[in-house]
C-alpha cells in the first residue's frame, strides 16, 4: 500500500470509530435520561458576570410557613444529584412536605458553558459569587428574610466558605443541613495533589460527564473505574446507578481541580489569598446538622469532623450535631458518597431526617 492509501484508510477508520462512539453516546444518553418538570426555572447573571440557574419546586399540598429551601449540588455533578427521579429526589420530597424548594445550579454544574467561561470556575469564585448570588435571588424572588440551606458535598463546602469568608451574612440563613461535605482533604492516589496543582491543569477539564454517559450501560454490570469510590454498590439499584451516570455526573473544570488540589496539598481549607474558611465558622450560631456515611470514601466522618468542630466553636450553646449513616447506627447499609443523595432507602433514612431537622 502506498502512503496515500494508508493515510486514507486511517482516516476512514478514525471517522468510523468517531461516528460509532457518537452514536453510542447518543443512544445511552437517551436510554437513561429522565426528564424533570419544574414549576419555575430562572437564569440570571451572578455578581461576577457568570450565568447561574435555579429550578423551583413549589410546595405540594399544604404550604409550610417556614422559609424557602435552597439546595446546592456537589463537585463533578449537576443539580440532579438532589433530584434524580420522582422516587429519589430530596428536593421533591421536601416540596411534597409543603416546603418551597429551590435547586441552585452552580457554574460548575452547567453543561452548556463554553471553554472560556469554564476557565472562571474555581472554588473561591463560587464561594464569593455563586453562593451570594443564589441566596440573594431566592430571597428577592420569594420576599423571604431567611433561607434554609441544604448542601451536598461541595454544596456544603461552599457554605462553609461563604459563611467563614462573610460573603453572605449569617443572619440570612435560618438552618443548615450538610450532607457529606468534607473540610479535610486527602487524595486517592499518591502524587495527585501535586499534579493537580500545576498551572497547565487549569486549561484542561476532566470529562467525567462524557465518560459517565459513555459507560452508563456498564454501571453495576462490570467493574467501572471509580464507581466504588463514589458509591456503595450494595446501597443502590443498578438501573438507578445508570441513570445517575447520565443525569448527575458532570465534567470538572481545570481551575476547580486546582482548587481542590490546593486544599489537599496544603492540608488546609483556605482561599487562594490565605483566608482560613474554618476559622471564620467559629462565631457562626446557625443551627446545623451534618450527615456522614460510614462507607463514604470521599467524605468520611473524620473529614467532616473539622467543620463540625469549628462551627460555632466560640458559642458554648451552639446547636449542632453530626449523624453517622450506617448499619452500626440503625440504617440497612453503610452509606457511600453518592447514595446519601439517592440510595435505595434514602427516603426513610436521609430525606425524612433532613425534613424533620429543618422543620423542628
Amino acid at each position: 500500500m502506498t502512503w496515500l492509501e494508508v493515510t486514507c484508510l486511517g482516516a476512514l477508520l478514525l471517522a468510523g470509530f468517531s461516528g460509532a462512539t457518537w452514536l453510542h453516546l447518543v443512544y445511552w444518553t437517551r436510554r437513561y435520561a429522565i426528564a424533570r418538570c419544574y414549576d419555575e426555572t430562572h437564569e440570571f447573571v451572578g455578581p461576577d458576570g457568570v450565568a447561574l440557574r435555579v429550578h423551583r419546586y413549589r410546595p405540594r399540598g399544604v404550604p409550610s410557613s417556614m422559609p424557602p429551601i435552597l439546595a446546592c449540588h456537589g463537585l463533578g455533578a449537576t443539580h440532579r444529584n438532589l433530584d434524580l427521579d420522582d422516587s429519589h429526589s430530596l428536593a421533591l420530597h421536601l416540596a411534597e412536605a409543603g416546603r418551597d424548594v429551590w435547586l441552585g445550579v452552580l457554574r460548575s454544574g452547567r453543561r452548556d458553558l463554553g471553554y472560556l467561561a469554564r476557565r472562571r470556575i474555581d472554588f473561591d469564585s463560587m464561594a464569593r459569587a455563586d453562593v451570594p448570588g443564589l441566596v440573594a435571588f431566592v430571597r428577592a424572588r420569594t420576599g423571604a428574610a431567611q433561607i434554609d440551606w441544604i448542601g451536598y458535598s461541595m454544596g456544603g463546602m461552599l457554605l462553609y466558605a461563604a459563611l467563614g469568608g462573610r460573603t453572605i451574612a449569617p443572619g440570612c440563613v435560618r438552618k443548615v443541613a450538610i450532607l457529606a461535605s468534607p473540610a479535610r482533604f486527602g487524595v486517592p492516589f499518591p502524587g495527585l495533589a501535586w499534579v493537580g496543582s500545576q498551572r497547565w491543569v487549569g486549561l484542561l477539564d476532566v470529562p467525567f460527564g462524557v465518560l459517565g454517559r459513555l459507560f452508563a450501560f456498564a454501571a453495576r454490570r462490570f467493574r467501572v473505574p471509580l464507581e466504588d469510590l463514589v458509591l456503595n454498590p450494595a446501597n443502590i439499584a443498578p438501573e438507578r446507578a445508570r441513570y445517575a451516570m447520565v443525569e448527575v455526573v458532570n465534567d470538572i473544570p481545570g481551575p476547580l481541580q486546582r482548587s481542590f488540589a490546593r486544599f489537599a496539598r496544603l492540608r488546609r481549607f483556605v482561599s487562594l489569598d490565605g483566608l482560613d474558611y474554618l476559622d471564620g465558622l467559629r462565631s457562626i450560631d446557625i443551627p446545623v446538622t451534618f450527615w456522614a456515611g460510614d462507607a463514604d470514601k470521599l467524605a468520611p466522618a473524620r473529614a467532616i469532623q473539622p467543620a463540625f468542630e469549628a462551627w460555632g466553636a466560640d458559642n458554648a450553646r451552639s446547636d449542632k450535631k453530626l449523624v453517622r449513616l450506617g448499619r452500626a447506627h440503625g440504617q440497612h447499609e453503610d452509606y457511600g458518597h453518592g447514595d446519601i443523595a439517592f440510595g435505595d432507602r434514602a427516603v426513610e433514612e436521609v430525606y425524612r431526617p433532613v425534613e424533620a431537622w429543618l422543620a423542628a
